[in-house]
C-alpha cells in the first residue's frame, strides 16, 4: 500500500513513518512525498510562481522526505495548490528525487479536454527530471474525450521507445472521485475555503463561478445528469452520505437543473468545516466527497 498519492502527504514524513513503524501491520506500506503539501507549506495556497528562495526550500523538504524514506514525489496537478505550479517547478523537484533514486507519480493536470497536453507534461517532467514516471489512474473523462486515449497511449509508448521509464495505472470501474472544490475554478479556490466563501458572497464573482461550475456539471463525466453524482461521505451531515446531487437539489426545494446543481455545490461548500481533517487520499481531502458515475 502506497500512501502520499496525488500530491498530498505528511510534511515532514519522519514523524508519520515513526508512528507507522510502531503499529502492528499485516501488509507492506510505503509513501511518497507530496508536491502539493510541500508547496502549501512553503508558498501557501496562492496562485503564483515560487521565488528562487522558496524553490530552494521546497527542494530541501523534498530531499528530506526522500532521506526519511519516501519512494518518490507525487503531484496532484488538478488540485490546489498543485495546479498553481508551473512545469518548471516540478521538474526542479523531480531532479532532486531522480538523483536519490526515486520515482515520479502524477495525477495529471487535466483528464478531460486537455488530457493529451497533460500527459505530455507528465512525460516531460520524467524525462527532464531523469526518473521513472507513472501517470496514475489514467483515463479520458467524459464521452467526448474517450478517443483521446489513443493519442495518450501513443505518447506513452513513444516515450518508452526512446528510453523513458513511463508507466500508467488504472482503476477497474467507470467512475471518478474528487472533492467538491474541483467543480469550482482554481482562481475561486485560491487562499482556501474562507476565501472561496467570501467570493461566493460577491454577486459578480458568484455569477462567474456559477457559470464555470454549471459548465463542468454539463460537460463532465455526468453529462448534466445530477443523479450520476453521489456523495460518498459528508462529515458535517452524515444523512447526506449516499445521496445524489439531484437529491440535494430537491432537499433545497428546487427543480433539478444544472444551474441549481451549481447552487447546491455552493451550499454544500459553504456549510463544510473551515478546517477539515486531512484524509489519506485526495478523494477525501477537503469538503464532502462525491463520485461522478458514468453509466453506459
Amino acid at each position: 500500500m502506497i500512501e502520499g498519492p496525488d500530491g498530498s502527504s505528511p510534511v515532514p514524513l519522519a514523524p508519520f513513518l515513526r508512528r507507522l513503524a510502531a503499529l502492528q501491520k499485516s501488509i507492506n506500506i510505503g509513501t511518497f512525498i507530496g508536491h502539493g503539501s510541500v508547496r502549501e507549506r512553503v508558498v501557501g495556497r496562492v496562485n503564483r510562481h515560487a521565488t528562487a528562495e522558496e524553490l530552494d526550500q521546497m527542494r530541501t523538504l523534498v530531499e528530506q522526505g526522500m532521506k526519511d524514506g519516501a519512494f518518490g514525489l507525487s503531484t496532484g496537478l488538478i488540485y490546489l495548490p498543485g495546479n498553481f505550479a508551473p512545469t518548471s517547478e516540478i521538474v526542479e523537484l523531480a531532479k532532486v528525487v531522480g538523483r536519490l533514486g526515486g520515482h515520479y507519480q502524477s495525477h495529471i493536470r487535466d483528464e478531460g479536454g486537455r488530457v493529451v497536453e497533460a500527459v505530455r507534461e507528465a512525460l516531460a517532467i520524467g524525462e527532464q527530471g531523469g526518473l521513472p514516471t507513472q501517470i496514475t489512474h489514467h483515463k479520458a473523462v467524459a464521452q467526448p474525450n474517450w478517443g483521446k486515449s489513443v493519442e495518450t497511449l501513443r505518447l506513452i509508448s513513444a516515450a518508452r521507445a526512446r528510453g523513458i521509464d513511463a508507466t500508467i495505472d488504472q482503476y477497474p470501474y467507470a467512475s471518478t472521485g474528487a472533492s467538491f472544490p474541483t467543480y469550482l475554478p482554481a482562481w475561486a479556490r485560491e487562499g482556501g475555503l474562507e476565501a472561496t466563501r467570501s467570493r461566493l458572497k460577491e454577486p459578480e464573482l458568484r455569477a462567474k463561478i456559477k457559470a464555470h461550475t454549471a459548465r463542468v456539471l454539463r460537460l463532465g463525466a455526468a453529462r448534466g445528469d445530477l443523479t450520476k453524482i453521489a456523495l460518498a461521505q459528508c462529515t458535517w451531515d452524515k444523512t447526506l452520505a449516499g445521496k445524489t446531487l439531484a437529491d440535494v437539489v430537491r432537499l433545497r426545494g428546487n427543480n433539478v437543473t444544472v444551474e441549481n446543481g451549481a447552487e447546491a455545490v455552493f451550499g454544500l461548500s459553504s456549510r463544510a468545516p473551515a478546517k477539515p481533517s486531512r484524509a489519506t487520499h485526495s478523494v477525501n481531502r477537503t469538503l464532502s466527497a462525491f463520485l461522478s458515475i458514468r453509466r453506459r
